[in-house]
Order: structure tokens, then C-alpha cells, then sequence
């Protein structure tokens, strides 16, 4: 945390550095049980990696990846399948429809919809 901090006073709070910083921090926090600070650490890199570096960054999907697997394990499929969505959307973006990166998120969105069925989600379908 004090790197953390230390980084948005050097750098800024919007630099590549201490965004990236912030997702592995958030990370941390979660694995240590802290998932009330880890969601708004991951929730302000989303955002703020979107407006400083772009949709398709690569640290902008590796903190939306964490994201989804923390309302995975806290039980909101919703917000899991809007992670994946994005995630789905932001490789096809980046890498093209053939990439593997982007079949792979395609097959993890159509997984968790198929694991559950009861929480339809309409931004999911124009992806899969």
C-alpha cells in the first residue's frame, strides 16, 4: 500500500505505472480477504486505465480478468458476466475474431453462461 501511494504521488493517479500497481494491489487485498478494498482498487484501475490508456490495454484486461474471478467467487454472476463480456468485446477489438485470445474469452463467456443459465444477460449475446 505504501508503494501504492508513494507511485500516485510520484507518478499520478492516472499513470500506466500506478494503475497497473493498483490492479496487483487489489489483487493482493482480495486473496487477503479484503474484497470490499480490492473491488473499488479493481473498480478505479477499470475506469481509469479506460480514459489514460485505452479499452484494449493490456493491464486494463488483466485488472477486468481479476474483477470477474472476485464476483466470481463472491457469487455476482451478473457482474462476472459483464467483466467477461467486456473482456470478450476488448479481445476481439485488440486481436482480431481468429485470435486465440479472443476464442478463449468467447469459450469462457459461453462457459459461465451455460454453468448459469438463470441469469441471461443481453450484452452476452452479441459477443458469443
Amino acid at each position: 500500500i505504501a508503494t501504492l501511494c508513494s507511485n500516485d504521488r510520484f507518478f499520478g493517479p492516472c499513470h500506466i505505472q500506478t494503475l497497473s500497481l493498483t490492479a496487483r494491489v487489489a489483487e493482493a487485498l482480495w486473496r487477503s480477504g479484503d474484497v470490499r478494498t480490492a473491488r473499488s482498487l479493481l473498480d478505479r484501475s477499470i475506469r481509469d486505465l479506460l480514459r489514460s490508456a485505452g479499452r484494449t490495454h493490456a493491464v486494463r484486461l488483466t485488472a477486468l480478468s481479476t474483477s470477474r474471478d472476485l464476483e466470481l467467487h463472491e457469487g455476482d454472476i451478473r457482474k462476472a458476466l459483464a467483466m467477461q463480456t467486456e473482456i470478450a468485446e476488448c479481445w476481439l477489438l485488440r486481436a482480431g475474431c481468429d485470435a486465440p485470445e479472443t476464442i478463449a474469452a468467447r469459450s469462457d463467456l459461453g462457459k459461465l453462461l451455460m454453468e448459469h443459465p438463470e441469469t441471461p444477460s443481453e450484452s452476452c449475446a452479441r459477443v458469443v
